[in-house]
This record gives C-alpha cells, structure tokens and sequence, in this order.
C-alpha cells in the first residue's frame, strides 16, 4: 500500500510540473546549467522581476507535498527549484562585498553617543507614560448620543472617554462576546482561543477601577488581541499549527502581553495566524480561518491575519502582531487597518528561533491606537529585561518615544524617498491610489526624492532563503516526525532544509552590505522615510480548495511581499496606511513608510498625515462589523 502511495504521488507530481501546476516558483530547467552572467553589487537598475506561476491547490498539492516530504525525490526537486531562482546570485555578489564591511547576522544598528542622546531628550520631552497615562476623571453619567455619525472605528481614546461617561468594560466585553459569534460565523475562526469567564473577571475588575475613578491608564477596560505564536497566559500558543489534544498551556505572558495586562487592557484571547507564519496570504486550515471582512471569498494577509481582522471588524481597536516578511504590514493593508512593524529589536518578546527577521508591532485601528500601543509595547526596557540587549551590543536600546507624531499637518522639511520603478510595479489600482496618497503628503509640504536601491532581486532572495532555513530549523521536529502540517507548510520547510551553508553566508553577506548602504541613503540624503505601496496588489480570491487543504501560490506570494520583504532583511522600521479601496477591486489598499533603525516617531507622523487627508479615499467599514459598539461608545463617550 505504501509503495502504490508513493508511486501515485510521484505520477501526480510529474502531470503537475507537466501541466505547469507546481506551486513554488518557476518549475525545473534543464540540466546542466548556462554560466551565470556578470552582476554588480552597486547596479542601480530595477531588477525585481514578476514570477508567472500557477498555483496549487487539492490533490496536486497534497501529492506534492508528499513528495517534498516523504520522498528520496524530495531534496533533489527542493534543490532544482532554489538553482532555477537563481541561488547563484547570492554567491557571485556576495564576493563583491568589500572586506570593510561589518558582518551583521542581525540587522540591528546601533546609535551613535550624538544620535542617542537626540532620542533619550525626545523622549522626555514626549515621554510615553504620559502619553498612555489615564485622563482626568470625570463624573459618570448617561451622555446623550454623539451628534456625528460614528466613526469608521472606535479608537482607544474614545473607548477611554466612554468609560469615563457611563458604559463599563463588562458592557463592551458582552457585547463583543455576542459579535464575536455572528462575525466568526461570516469570516472564520478570528481567534483560536477566547476564555469567556476569565475575560468577564478582569472586565468586572476594570469596572470596579473606573468605578473608583481610578483606571491604570488610558488602555484600562480597552479589548485588545494577541497573536499565537507568543505565550498569554494560560493559552497555548499553538503558532497556527495543529492544537494537540491536552497540549500545554503557557505559564506567564510574554512581555507584549504583560504590558498591555499591567496597563489594564482586556485580552480578549489569542488571534488566528497562518501555519508557523510561513505564508502571507492568510487562510489557516488548522484553525478554518479567516477571510478577509471586506470580502470573504478572498484573503486578509498574514501571517498576522486574525490580529488584522479583530482589527478590521472592530471587535479590538488594538491587536500585536509580529512580523518577519510583512506578517504585520500585509494583513493591516488588505484588511484596510494601520500596522507598524518596529526596528528589529524595539519592541521586547519571547519567540523561539527565526530571531534574525521578527519585528513585534501593533496593528490599529487608527494612527493614535498604533502610536499609543507602540509606545506601551517597547517601554523603557533595561539591558537585563529587553530580549533584544545583547544583539545591540550590550545596553538596551534607544528609548522610544513618538515625539511630534501629531504635529502632522505641515510637512515643510520631511523627505520622502521613492525608487521609481520599485513603487510603480503594483497593479494599476494599488499604484494609482499610493500615487494619490503621496501626492497628498507633497501637497502638504512633502517633498519627494528619487532614489535608487540595488540588487533588490539578489536580497529578496536573500530574505527569502534567510527566512526559509530558520523555518525549517525552528519546526524540523515537527515537520519530520509525523506533525499534522499543511500541504505548502511542508514544501517551505523542505526548501529551507536544502540551502546550503554557503547560500547562507552569502545571504548574510548581502545583508550586512545592504544595510550599510541604505544606512547612507538615509544619511547622505536625509531622507525621513522611503515610501512604496505596501502590497503590489489588493487581496487575492481565496478558494474553496484553498480553505479545506491551503494553497501554494508563488506568484501571489511575490506580488504581495515585494514592497516589504527589505524592513525585515535589514531590521528597518516601517509602517502600512490604509489609503482607500481599489478602482477595480473595490478593495483596501495601503501604503507603506520605511524608515531608519529606531526612528519610528517619523513614520507616525507620517501616518498621522495621511489620516488627516482619508476622507480623500476613505476605507469603510466592512460589511462584518461590531456595530453594537455605536451605542456602547458613542452614548457612552460623548460630553
């Protein structure tokens, strides 16, 4: 039976890569290969080049896999598709690099005496306590209903200023709960655990506090989402992957929970994410969840996917996620919600393995929910608490603070950088409303710089191969001793285990080359932020097929991550804006600011002013939302 398995795997294989149904890239050239063309480290031509691939749902997926995972074939058909990507790229301009530059197996960059003391001054005359620090107490009493309509989202200011009225935390968290159910019922598994009683006590706590006119801070009472893939207390961080029967259940929070628990903010539970993260298109079997909102026959982005759309429906106005291709930034623009991924090392946070390409950040329901949770998340950490102090060198990092990031209406002195090519290639819709969205910036006092990044095709790959060994040596035990994992999971982590140490090299060679030279584009021309879409199109069509056994999708997967893949290869903050709905599509669309190591104010601020001008190209609600919140906070918060 095992042999007449196998056999029909490998004949499904053969009419796949026949047909041209294998996923993943661009199927297997002939052997042997031509000599590779010359390179150079320092070309300035635009390189990223569009992958036309079908994708691979069902039955060929499934057999493929299989292949890729119990088959001799296995390493040998891994091994030809990274050499038909042109691994070779790596090695010929990683011996480019000059001998100066400074190995970096982590892109975190540290600051200079002069540039430190600049951050440590902004944040004490910022400080972020103040900033999340609870408002003056007022008396409570039944206000009447707000006379403006109500906003897109409920911010976390407006749920403060309805608990200082008259609604309580108990009042949203029943509330939330009952939505929960009907939204789940339309989008899928939103979040993977939800521990109702436990959820009500705290909330009963936050109502005696505000009860006493006593909140912890401007997040008490507000419900907020984490992503599974750290440890909630008492949850199991299952990581989007299969949830083993009596599995264990974590004992304490990660630090991005403790904040948000000491601050008073609700944890309604732990959010959906694709399989270890290895995908960003969004859909987790394992958990059936969950589609985009706007409209559910197509993707939310992932791997943050669930924190993306807790958002997106209203049912938190503040939810962490974590990023290490865009998990962040991908979900928060398909989904039409703000989502900052911080420098590399900001933000504190216990996660196993993949260390060189995590971000930890928030995704919001508006600028002010992600500048408050950014500032709550990466508080003052010491060299003894940040998980971070020793990749800085010894010492934590830069405080962090948000200085002047609602000072945003006049933009006279703020550079913004565009490499021409690498923002045009998107789809029409999403150029054309990133365009507009810029075009505002300038109107506003902006001015635009052209720049140049090269070898963009040869970093990709660099991230791509990066990220792919680290999945596959995190999850090997897993992904080798008979785990149940989804057909695509297991051809990703079969292509991390074939890249070979020298590719590994070269990738951290370019790495560190790159971040030297973008460290100068940033210097040299002053350059506030590098702005690009942040996806190259709007949410792709998510299958029957795909829901019940996942998808490998090479094509879509490329088209989504173009824009973002260069924040995490070089530990880069950046932040997505949501700048209105495709022409054609009709669905959200964003923008994305990159910046420099540690300096996040900037892109809030940048952030902040595209918000002022969203009535330009509004991003409405989706038709799944927890519109019980109209009544709740807006009778509740107005004065």
């Amino acid at each position: 039976m095992a042999s007449c398995l196998a056999f029909c795997a490998f004949l499904a294989l053969l009419v796949a890569l026949i047909l041209g149904a294998a996923p993943l890239l661009v199927g297997i050239p002939a052997l042997p290969h031509p000599p590779p063309p010359e390179v150079n480290l320092t070309s300035p031509a635009y390189d990223l080049q569009q992958i036309h691939a079908p994708s691979a749902t069902g039955a060929p997926l499934r057999a493929l896999a299989a292949v890729f995972r119990h088959s001799l074939l296995g390493p040998l058909l891994a091994r030809l598709l990274l050499d038909n990507n042109e691994a070779w790229r790596l090695r010929e301009l990683a011996q480019q690099v000059p001998e100066s530059v400074v190995h970096a197996p982590l892109p975190i960059r540290r600051l200079d005496e002069t540039s430190r003391r600049r951050h440590a001054r902004l944040a004490r005359e910022a400080p972020a306590a103040r900033a999340n620090g609870a408002a003056a107490r007022r008396r409570w009493r039944r206000a009447p209903p707000a006379p403006a309509p109500p906003p897109a989202r409920w911010s976390v200011r407006e749920y403060h200023a309805a608990y200082g009225a008259a609604t309580t935390p108990r009042q949203v968290v029943e509330a939330l709960l009952a939505a929960r159910r009907r939204i789940e019922a339309a989008v899928g598994v939103v979040f993977t655990e939800v521990h109702e009683e436990e959820l009500r006590a705290a909330a009963d706590a936050s109502t005696a506090r505000w009860a006493a006119r006593a909140p912890l801070s401007l997040w008490d009472g507000v419900p907020v989402a984490v992503k599974e893939c750290v440890d909630v207390r008492g949850h199991a961080p299952a990581h989007g992957s299969f949830r083993a029967p009596n599995g264990s259940v974590a004992a304490s929070d990660d630090p991005t929970a403790a904040a948000l628990r000491a601050a008073g903010a609700l944890i309604v539970g732990t959010t959906a994410m694709t399989e270890w993260g290895v995908t960003p298109l969004g859909w987790s079997v394992h958990a059936r969840g969950v589609a985009n909102p706007h409209r559910t026959s197509h993707y939310p982005g992932g791997s943050s996917s669930g924190s993306a759309v807790a958002v997106a429906t209203g049912l938190v106005p503040m939810a962490v996620g974590f990023d290490g291709g865009g998990s962040v930034r991908i979900p928060a623009a398909l989904s039409g919600v703000h989502g900052l991924a911080a420098t590399f090392g900001r933000i504190p946070f216990r996660f196993g393995g993949m260390s060189s390409m995590f971000h930890a950040g928030p995704l919001g329901a508006t600028p002010a929910d992600v500048a408050l949770a950014y500032l709550l998340l990466a508080h003052a950490p010491t060299e003894e608490t940040h998980t971070s102090s020793h990749a800085y060198g010894g010492g934590a990092p830069p405080p962090a603070h948000a200085h002047g990031w609602e000072a945003c209406a006049d933009l006279k002195g703020t550079r913004l950088g565009v490499f021409a090519p690498h923002f045009a290639d998107a789809s029409g819709e999403v150029a054309a409303a990133a365009e507009a969205a810029v075009g505002r910036l300038v109107a506003r006092g902006a001015t635009l710089v052209p720049i140049a990044i090269p070898n963009l095709r040869a970093l990709s790959l660099a991230h791509g191969l990066a990220i792919s060994t680290e999945f596959a040596a995190s999850y090997d035990r897993q992904a080798t001793n008979g785990w149940p994992v989804e057909p695509a999971t297991a051809i990703t982590l079969a292509l991390g285990r074939v890249v070979s140490a020298a590719e590994v090299h070269a990738a951290n060679r370019l790495r560190s080359w790159a971040m030297e030279w973008v460290g100068r584009l940033f210097e040299e021309q002053a350059i506030d932020a590098i702005v690009t879409p942040t996806t190259g199109r709007t949410a792709p069509p998510l299958s029957a097929a795909a829901r019940e056994g996942g998808e490998s999708n090479t094509a879509e997967v490329v088209g989504l991550m173009k824009h973002v893949f260069l924040a995490n290869l070089l530990g880069l903050p950046a932040v997505s804006v949501p700048v209105g709905m495709g022409n054609e599509s009709g669905l959200p669309v964003g923008l994305q600011l990159m910046g420099a190591w540690w300096e996040e104010a900037k892109l809030l601020r940048l952030s902040c002013a595209v918000e002022k001008d969203a009535h330009a190209s509004p991003t409405p609600r989706p038709a799944h939302f927890f519109d019980e919140l109209d009544q709740l906070l807006g009778a509740g918060g107005a004065s």
